[in-house]
């Protein structure tokens, strides 16, 4: 945003965040098409050993395959466009906060509240 430059830097958010809209969708029920429904299943597996993850079998059509994909582009787009424009509101704010940490490298929970006007809790 501040340098207008693409950059790896927030790949593990993205992978984080992609996959709880994932989640939202496949296992919470929390989609438009498929309200109230997990989408994966879990229980016992062919072997008779227990799963704690979703198969990575196919449990359902490849429409609903695109459903999930378009719904979770959907999601990560609606909640970038969100953050950036609350960035923006906040950019005074942000740069202040970026010229501690060039200058500083690091800032502790402290020096963060004060910039940022918080009430420390005690």
């Amino acid at each position: 945003m501040i340098s207008g430059e693409y950059s790896t830097g927030a790949a593990s958010d993205l992978t984080q965040a992609t996959d709880i809209a994932r989640k939202m969708i496949t296992d919470y029920g929390m989609s438009d098409r498929f309200r109230n429904v997990a989408l994966t299943s879990r229980g016992v597996s062919m072997t008779g050993q227990e799963r704690h993850e979703p198969s990575f079998q196919r449990e359902y059509a490849e429409s609903t395959q695109q459903y999930i994909d378009e719904e979770i582009a959907r999601i990560m787009e609606q909640r970038c466009v969100l953050v950036k424009e609350k960035l923006e509101k906040n950019r005074p704010l942000l740069d202040k906060i970026a010229g501690e940490l060039l200058e500083k490298e690091t800032l502790d929970e402290k020096e963060f509240k004060a910039l940022i006007h918080f009430p420390l809790l005690q």
